[in-house]
């Protein structure tokens, strides 16, 4: 099981996370209104962003942005550490939080990668200066400000870094069918959608489109569908709609399926959401 160590605020979550053994399917395929970075000091295996691959080795980081579906497939039993930061770009300081990295491209959706040769001593050293911010003030009295001010300004000097490093965007992966269909998917996500009208459009089987878009991609393509109109339900609730209309919204034909749905994969009714801001 995954040993982790978290600090919390508001806006910023920090995770130092060692897993001895790694099981595959203990990692949650899922997508969130925050930014996520994940860099890996150990393990092999892929990461999967809106169905794009990029390979998961020690001394690798990718970003992923807010609303793009993702998870990380280690190889099994595989010692996998890492540090993970979730955070919400309103607390970058001054023009980091302009950076073209963070920007969501329609066109493609797929993540940030860097490998080994773009991680630099001094990204790394950021990273490990995160990890001891909890040790440097465990003894003092508002330890949690503290941490959260050094934290947030390694991690804009993290992404100032990784700006500059001499990459392609999206060199990464190869295109195909399946990413096609999910970039799709992506900019119709309210739409209401068959089997047999996808597999026309890319002129393949339906049999081939199910079976490829859950190997690629980890899951069926309702159950993508599903998390993505939750993760853009969740947005519309804190902004303060009902959620009857916020239902219907996001693709949902009835309010009842919707609440099923965002209960199974927030854990909270969708009113309570919106009512507590949480």
């Amino acid at each position: 099981m995954p040993r982790a160590q978290n600090n919390g605020y508001s806006h910023l979550l920090f995770g130092h996370t060692y897993t001895e053994k790694a099981d595959p399917a203990q990692f949650e395929r899922h997508c969130h209104a925050n930014y996520e970075m994940l860099y890996v000091l150990r393990g092999n295996g892929k990461y999967v962003v809106e169905g794009a691959e990029y390979p998961l080795k020690p001394h690798t980081l990718i970003l992923i942005r807010p609303y793009e579906f993702h998870y990380v497939c280690p190889d099994k039993n595989c010692t996998y550490e890492r540090y993970v930061i979730n955070f919400d770009g309103n607390i970058l300081i001054g023009a980091a939080a302009e950076l073209s990295i963070l920007q969501n491209d329609t066109q493609k959706k797929h993540g940030v990668y860097f490998s080994e040769e773009h991680l630099t001593a001094q990204i790394r050293a950021e990273f490990y200066g995160m990890d001891e911010a909890r040790k440097l003030f465990a003894e003092k009295a508002n330890r949690a400000a503290m941490e959260e001010t050094m934290i947030r300004t390694a991690l804009t000097r993290v992404l100032l870094l990784l700006s500059l490093a001499d990459r392609t965007e999206g060199a990464e992966y190869e295109e195909n069918v399946i990413t096609r269909v999910t970039e799709y998917l992506d900019l119709h996500l309210t739409d209401n959608f068959s089997l047999d009208k996808i597999a026309q459009l890319f002129f393949v089987s339906k049999y081939y489109l199910c079976h490829a878009f859950r190997e690629q991609n980890g899951t069926s393509i309702f159950a993508y569908l599903t998390v993505k109109r939750i993760a853009m339900a969740q947005r519309l609730l804190l902004s303060g709609e009902p959620a009857t209309s916020v239902a219907y919204q996001v693709g949902f034909r009835n309010y009842s399926s919707f609440y099923r749905a965002y209960c199974k994969q927030t854990g909270k009714a969708p009113a309570h959401r919106r009512e507590t801001n949480a």
